[in-house]
C-alpha cells in the first residue's frame, strides 16, 4: 500500500497507555505517520480505573491532534464510547473535543498534501524542526502538528483540592498563543519552558503566531451527517487567524493580543 497505517495494538484503558501513546506516536512519526490508535483503549481490566470519564475526555482531547481520530472498545456493557451517554458536563466538553477534530480536516488535508512530496510527518517531534535545541528532546510528549500548532496533552487526573492538571511544556524560538486563554509566549533562541495548570475542558495547544488555519464550519446537529463530503460544508470552510502581537489583517478579536478568527 503507498500509505501504510500503523496499528498500537488492543491497548489496556489505563492512563500509563495514554501517557506511552502521546510519547510514541510522535516517536514512531520518524518513520510512519499514520499511526492509529483506540481512543479510550481496547480492553478493560474490569476495574472501575477503566471506565473512568476523565480518562476517555484527555484520551479524546489527545485524539483531537492524532494522526487518526477512532474509538474501538471491545464488547464490554460498562464502556461507554458516545459522549451523550455521559452527564453533563463532562460529555460537553467531550463533544468539544470531537467537533474541534472535525474543524482540523482542512488543516490536516493540506499538511498530508504536503507530506506526500516532503515526508514530513504532520504530526512530528519536536527534534525535527529544531534539531540542534536540547528542549526539542526533553519533552518527548510534546509535538508539532500540522507545521503550525506545538500540542502537549494532559495525560493525568486533575487534583481533587484544585481540579486541576498540572502540565509543563517547551516550546521552540519564536511567538506562540495559546488556544486555551489566548495568551502569547515569546520562546529566546533556547526555547521556553512553561508549566501550567488546567481544568478538564482546557486542552493545551500553542499555535505560531501569524498562522492561519483553514478550518472547516462548526458543526451542528444539521450538517453532521456526511459532514466531510458535503459540497455545503465544503464551500463554507474558512480561516482561524492568530496575529499575535503583529496585530494584522482582519477579524473578531477572540481575546486581546491572542486570536482573530475570520471566515
Amino acid at each position: 500500500h503507498r500509505y501504510p497505517i500503523g496499528f498500537s495494538g488492543d491497548t489496556y484503558m489505563e492512563w500509563s497507555t495514554l501517557q506511552f501513546q502521546t510519547y510514541f506516536t510522535p516517536t514512531a512519526a520518524n518513520v510512519m505517520f499514520y499511526w492509529s490508535h483506540d481512543i479510550g483503549g481496547h480492553r478493560s481490566k474490569h476495574d472501575t480505573a477503566a471506565y473512568d470519564p476523565e480518562l476517555y475526555l484527555r484520551w479524546l482531547q489527545w485524539g483531537t491532534h492524532a494522526p487518526i481520530f477512532r474509538t474501538h472498545p471491545q464488547p464490554d456493557p460498562d464502556v461507554e464510547r458516545r459522549p451523550y451517554g455521559y452527564g453533563l458536563p463532562i460529555s460537553r466538553y467531550m463533544g468539544q473535543a470531537m467537533r474541534r477534530r472535525a474543524r482540523l480536516v482542512p488543516l490536516l488535508g493540506t499538511a498530508l498534501r504536503e507530506f506526500e512530496t516532503t515526508a514530513l510527518s504532520p504530526l512530528r517531534g519536536l527534534y525535527i524542526d529544531w534539531p540542534s535545541l536540547d528542549g526539542a528532546y526533553a519533552y518527548k510528549d510534546t509535538f508539532l502538528f500540522c507545521e503550525r500548532l506545538v500540542v502537549a496533552p494532559v495525560t493525568s487526573n486533575v487534583s481533587t483540592v484544585t481540579q486541576l492538571a498540572p502540565r509543563t511544556v517547551w516550546l521552540p524560538p519564536g511567538e506562540w498563543i495559546s488556544t486555551v486563554d489566548g495568551s502569547a509566549s515569546l520562546a529566546g533562541e533556547d526555547g521556553l519552558v512553561l508549566v501550567r495548570n488546567y481544568t478538564l475542558w482546557e486542552s493545551p495547544v500553542w499555535v505560531h503566531a501569524g498562522s492561519m488555519l483553514p478550518l472547516s464550519p462548526a458543526v451542528e446537529s444539521t450538517n453532521a451527517v456526511g459532514f466531510a463530503s458535503r459540497p455545503s460544508v465544503v464551500s463554507a470552510a474558512g480561516w482561524e487567524v492568530w496575529l499575535g502581537s503583529a496585530r494584522k489583517g482582519e477579524g473578531k478579536d477572540v481575546s486581546a493580543g491572542g486570536a482573530n478568527s475570520a471566515s
